[in-house]
């Protein structure tokens, strides 16, 4: 399983992220730098001249390559998993502001192929239902703060993408809201997994601090019950690009003339 993460290795990514961010600056162009795996690409998106913005997924600041003899294909990814070393500069990056986005890079494959012998199996894992988890356990840790928290995952990814009423609680905006518990601790268990796909390479994991309840544009569609199973309301979503409301539906629109992440006002923690 080693030989995935050799296959695609540091000059791969390397030379991925820049050449596009070279495409980007020529041309004058914004540009976002999807899943970010090593600390050496760091430098690449410190020089941003207001075009290049990145993400960053739980799996490349959490799983290194020792991680490959405890579970094996279950972390096979593309971009592949890297050195301990790397989780640490990556996260480091991310506090300091030189990567803006933390994403998912969700993968929902089942365990039937994710099972198969490598290169047969797929790369990519489930991460949308625990990322949140993490990075509250994280803060629970003293690691980084709850408004950084806002910033990653609301703020700062509707400003990329221009997206119109989305990303901080404040009068005109969705009334899109998690509630936590920063005290709460759960353990991520298969079992109770929503995805389709019924498992998380962060099984047996327990942290500190969890989602109760999320509202989307106004209306309860999650809330964990008291026993501790969590509850989906989905008559408040609908089919993709759809928010659903109280007076009908309405489709997510994005203002890409507002230039980007770097041209538009941080609203986190004002």
């Amino acid at each position: 399983m080693h030989d995935h993460s050799r296959i695609r290795d540091y000059p791969a990514a390397i030379i991925a992220t820049r050449r596009s961010i070279d495409l980007a600056v020529r041309h004058k162009h914004r540009f976002h730098v999807l899943h970010v795996s090593t600390a050496d690409e760091i430098p690449l998106l410190e020089s941003h001249g207001g075009l290049i913005t990145s993400e960053l997924c739980p799996h490349h600041w959490h799983f290194h390559v020792g991680d490959y003899d405890r579970l094996g294909t279950l972390i096979q990814m593309n971009p592949s998993i890297k050195a301990a070393k790397d989780n640490q500069l990556l996260w480091q990056a991310l506090l300091d502001g030189k990567i803006q986005v933390v994403a998912t890079d969700h993968a929902p494959h089942t365990l039937e192929e994710k099972s198969q012998p490598y290169p047969l199996s797929p790369s990519g894992l489930p991460a949308v239902e625990n990322y949140f988890a993490l990075l509250l356990d994280r803060a629970s840790r003293g690691e980084c703060t709850w408004n950084q928290i806002a910033s990653w995952t609301a703020d700062a990814p509707a400003r990329v993408w221009g997206i119109v009423g989305k990303g901080r609680i404040e009068v005109g905006y969705d009334a899109d809201v998690v509630l936590v518990d920063p005290k709460l601790t759960r353990t991520i268990q298969n079992a109770k997994q929503w995805t389709k796909s019924k498992w998380s390479p962060w099984h047996g994991t327990s942290l500190q601090g969890w989602p109760i309840r999320t509202w989307c544009n106004g209306q309860c569609v999650y809330e964990l019950d008291p026993s501790g199973d969590g509850i989906m309301h989905d008559q408040g979503v609908g089919q993709t690009g759809i928010v659903g409301s109280i007076g009908g539906a309405r489709r997510l629109t994005f203002d890409h003339q507002r230039g980007g992440y770097w041209s538009t006002p941080d609203g986190i923690g004002v």
